[in-house]
């Protein structure tokens, strides 16, 4: 019965000198803010739609600017940790024209965005950045934009439709 109490307390002894030595080498914690939980102030505008890049190293999403109302897509990269507005020098930042809905290529080269009903090819990773490609320009609207596993087509919905676009020969 000794030997087993002396080696429980030599077991809490190992443990608590385990303990000490982890919290000694755990980063201090942090307070909760609104630059933690929300990258800037509590603005009201959240990002939504998230989409991881192939490659995992990027996470895209829309978020509404801070001077408009239009959402616009932010990409946040892991390894620089930066996020860009990846339309705020384009057409459709200008225009003001809102995105609803986007998908990654699969190489992770460009992104297929919907916006007011057309669909938009935007080139990612390439400065200067390069202005999007209006790919369709219809009264009707299109829809879940995707592309095909080898990216050289977008496939859509238009009108109760599913359209393919090569993106090759258009």
């Amino acid at each position: 019965m000794h030997a087993m109490v002396l080696i429980a307390l030599m077991l809490a002894s190992i443990s608590a000198e385990g303990a000490a030595a982890a919290a000694a080498t755990e980063p201090a914690l942090k307070e909760l803010s609104n630059e933690i939980i929300h990258g800037g102030s509590l603005d009201g505008m959240p990002p939504t739609g998230y989409a991881w890049s192939p490659d995992g190293t990027r996470l895209a999403f829309l978020r509404k600017s801070e001077t408009g109302k239009k959402p616009q897509l932010n990409i946040i990269g892991f390894q620089s940790g930066t996020t860009i507005v990846l339309t705020q020098n384009s057409d459709l930042a200008q225009e003001g024209l809102p995105i609803t809905s986007f998908d990654w290529s699969p190489s992770g080269d460009a992104i297929a965005a919907v916006s007011s009903g057309d669909l938009y090819l935007i080139p990612v990773g390439v400065l200067p950045e390069p202005a999007p490609r209006r790919l369709t320009t219809t009264d009707a609207a299109e829809k879940d934009a995707k592309f095909s596993p080898d990216g050289a087509m977008i496939g859509f919905v238009r009108a109760h439709n599913i359209w393919v676009l090569d993106l090759a020969t258009h």
